[in-house]
């Protein structure tokens, strides 16, 4: 999936529905909404889902209601290898990752 499919004005929409129908509910936001670009790209293997995301530089943030709305059961496990990420929840934190030097699994609630 690719946000060059949908029209400029409702890119950022777009793909902060892809990332709550496909991950977890996020609040994501962007410095310019208007300039957002994304490819998603989505396999489905039963009890696994292997996903890999593409964007420009965002900011995601699970409140505790996200958090509640998400699956208990649900483990999310990042491989960075692009921009540098940090990861932090429940007082865990992945630190500064960056050009996959590490893979951080948390769960999702």
């Amino acid at each position: 999936m690719s946000s060059a499919a949908v029209p400029p004005q409702d890119r950022f929409e777009w793909f902060t529905d892809v990332v709550a129908r496909s991950l977890a509910p996020t609040a994501i936001r962007c410095a310019d909404p208007e300039a957002f670009e994304a490819e998603a790209s989505l396999v489905d293997l039963g009890n696994l889902q292997v996903s890999t995301f593409s964007y420009v530089p965002l900011r995601s943030r699970r409140t505790p209601t996200h958090i509640r709305r998400g699956d208990p059961e649900q483990y999310q496990l990042a491989l960075v290898t692009g921009s540098p990420m940090w990861i932090s929840q429940n007082r865990n934190d992945s630190g500064y990752v960056e050009g996959g030097e590490c893979c951080y699994a948390f769960p999702s609630h």
